[in-house]
């Protein structure tokens, strides 16, 4: 497939790419957010309980006016 194909099929202008030149398919592996802090955990609207006692948890992604102590 050249530049001035796909361009056509996707109805856009040239710009400055000459419209023979080569197009290729690049596959590439995702990257995935593996969350490491409890602020990432936060920042991304999930809750964190870390067990404290027998039936007590602690969420240590609590905000503002929110419990920390989660209660079973």
């Amino acid at each position: 497939m050249t530049w001035g194909e796909l361009c056509q099929f996707a109805k856009l202008d040239l710009g400055n790419t000459p419209e023979d030149a080569p197009v290729r398919r690049l596959v590439s592996v995702p990257s995935l957010m593996v969350p490491t802090s409890d602020n990432d955990y936060k920042s991304l609207g999930m809750t964190k309980l870390v067990k404290r006692d027998q039936g007590v948890y602690e969420n240590v992604t609590a905000r503002d006016g929110e419990s920390r102590i989660v209660e079973r």
